[in-house]
């Protein structure tokens, strides 16, 4: 679960103090600089860190994914979410009620 909660106006963004590096074409690895600790993103994963170059909301995520990916709306969320509270649990990604 996130630390502040969700709601429908929570920013997610990159957190300026993790380096990322493209692994080919759709697999990025990132160095979370705090914990010393490597991780790797797949495809879906590395498109979702690219959007939150631009600080966004579950919404904003999830209507660029569901256009661009074959996926429906309820199942984006839930999958968006959960990697959301995975990153935000490692201090990969920042959150902004």
């Amino acid at each position: 679960m996130s630390r502040n909660g969700h709601t429908e106006e929570t920013r997610y963004s990159r957190n300026p103090s993790v380096l990322s590096a493209r692994l080919g074409e759709d697999e990025l690895a990132l160095l979370g600089a705090a914990q010393g600790k490597y991780y790797g993103l797949n495809g879906t994963a590395t498109r979702i860190w690219e959007l939150l170059e631009t600080p966004s909301t579950l919404d904003e995520i999830c209507d660029a994914l569901v256009s661009e990916f074959e996926i429906d709306r309820a199942t984006c969320e839930q999958e968006t979410r959960a990697l959301l509270d995975e990153l935000v649990a490692e201090d990969l990604v920042l959150e902004k009620s």
